[in-house]
């Protein structure tokens, strides 16, 4: 059974429809550019809390 996709109109500055403009790829939705953000922000938020915290020096 066919279920479309239930989609939501979010709100962005024209400045930043421009910047997603240029991070498209020819042809990429809109959703798709900013799941590739989004997974890319998960990706760096995972590594930030995998990397030791520096110790705390005493000279």
């Amino acid at each position: 059974m066919y279920r479309p996709k239930i989609t939501k109109t979010v709100r962005i500055s024209k400045q930043t429809k421009a910047s997603l403009d240029e991070l498209r790829h020819p042809g990429q939705s809109y959703d798709g550019v900013l799941q590739e953000l989004l997974e890319c922000w998960q990706r760096e938020q995972c590594e930030q809390k995998r990397e030791p915290e520096p110790e705390n020096e005493v000279k």
